[in-house]
């Protein structure tokens, strides 16, 4: 198991189903070159979109900053810019 080691929390875990409409609200978009502006606008709608969660999944989880951070979601969403090992066997 892994646990964050450097990361920003950037969306506590309280906001539930709105975690992702606030990250795409409020981040730094120039972070993330990768994601496109229909990204942006399916996760700003919020999560009565169809496409909300998927885009989410597909499109944000996962993608890389510009300066090495990693978007990852427990609850909570993190930039992750290092792991640890939690010592336990993957």
């Amino acid at each position: 198991m892994y646990d964050i080691k450097d990361g920003n929390l950037v969306v506590d875990s309280h906001h539930g189903v709105y975690c992702p409409q606030i990250f795409a609200q409020t981040i730094n978009r120039e972070l993330f070159p990768e994601i496109t502006e229909e990204t942006w606008d399916i996760l700003e709608s919020g999560p009565d979109n169809e496409l909300y969660w998927d885009t989410w999944a597909y499109d944000v989880e996962g993608q890389e900053t510009i300066d090495g951070g990693v978007v990852f979601q427990d609850g909570d969403v993190w930039i992750v810019y290092e792991w640890e090992n939690g010592g336990e066997e993957d």
